[in-house]
């Protein structure tokens, strides 16, 4: 099995079909050189890998935490690294300069095969497509890279962008900041857009023939990209800063003020909502029985979904830093430090 970017699939929605039992085990911990950001894990075979803020990208064991190498680049990594055929490819984001540069690492001989040095910064996570990169730069310029590391093509929206992309049908879709969806014809090589919003900083997700995301001014929208309309908005007042999670009935978005809200799918009411006293900064994860979600005051919280009451949580020493990643019947949190953990699940 291999898990190739952040958000399991294309729609990136972090559902897990499966049942998170009561009791988990700590499996193992590992400690970083850097901070960790809001990434994704990627799996290959039994190996993880990831980057963190040093610009580190490690390669490890998944089954018991040891590094088997690693590497050390000129920037910070703050997106997932994708795995294609026998290639790495990450982004490194230079904050005292005006341009990002994307690798193309080869897994085999551990050697740079390419360096592209892009304009501006690239904080967005990149996704792929048909054996193709498709990233999203921060300005807004659409970036294709062939399956042997090449940039195949390159087009410019005119637009800043702060949302990762995800796929419909032949299309990438993702918004900009100016709360339009842009459209992204992977063939075609045109887009078009229509507005949802004022202001857009988040990530989308896609159910079928839908988008889901959060505005900066607290509303959390559902529209039909096949007919480009909106399907439902709801304003709760309070800002997201983290991208939807859905399953087949409910919406989970948890906001800057620490209130998870769960919206009906259908029609966007409120369900109900959960006050973790806290800070909710990055997606939740949720199961058919459970959701696992970041509280910045050094915790994550297991919620269960149907008494909406915490049924256990993980204390850790510094702030959640990446979205709760589960593979192979183990749950892994990431913190402050660069400290990751496994959970392994136990069933009693």
């Amino acid at each position: 099995m291999k898990v190739p970017y952040f958000g399991y699939n294309e729609s990136r929605n972090h559902f897990i079909d499966e049942i998170l039992p009561d009791s988990l085990s700590i499996k193992w911990e590992r400690e970083g050189y850097g901070s960790l950001n809001n990434i994704g894990f990627t799996i290959v075979d039994d190996k993880m890998i990831y980057g963190d803020l040093s610009g580190r990208v490690y390669n490890i064991n998944i089954e018991n935490g040891k590094t088997l190498n690693d590497s050390k680049n000129k920037g910070a990594i703050t997106t997932n690294v994708l795995s294609l055929k026998n290639k790495l490819i990450y982004i490194l984001n230079d904050h005292k300069e005006l341009y990002s540069t994307i690798i193309v690492h080869n897994i085999n001989t551990n050697k740079v095969l390419y360096e592209h040095e892009i304009t501006g910064g690239i904080n967005n996570q990149p996704i792929i497509y048909n054996e193709e990169v498709l990233i999203v730069s921060d300005r807004g310029e659409i970036i294709n890279l062939d399956a042997l590391g090449n940039i195949k093509n390159t087009i410019e929206t005119n637009s800043t962008v702060s949302s990762a992309p995800a796929i419909w049908k032949d299309n990438i879709v993702f918004c900009n900041d100016e709360g339009n969806i842009l459209i992204y014809n992977t063939d075609k090589l045109e887009y078009k857009s229509f507005q949802i919003a004022d202001t857009v900083l988040n990530s989308v997700v896609v159910d079928e023939d839908n988008i889901i995301t959060s505005s900066y001014g607290g509303e959390v929208i559902s529209c039909n990209i096949e007919k480009q309309e909106l399907n439902w908005k709801t304003n709760v007042g309070d800002r997201f800063f983290s991208s939807p999670t859905f399953d087949d009935k409910s919406v989970y978005i948890g906001n800057l003020n620490g209130i998870l809200y769960v919206f009906e799918k259908e029609s966007g009411k409120v369900s109900w909502k959960y006050d973790s006293k806290g800070l909710i900064n990055t997606p939740v994860l949720v199961f058919n029985n459970k959701i696992v979600l970041n509280n910045l005051a050094k915790e994550i919280l297991i919620l269960d979904k149907h008494t909406h009451a915490i049924s256990s949580s993980i204390k850790v020493s510094g702030r959640p830093r990446i979205t709760p990643f589960c593979y192979n019947e183990t749950l892994y949190v990431g913190y402050d430090k660069g400290i990751i953990r496994a959970y392994e699940f136990v069933y009693e």
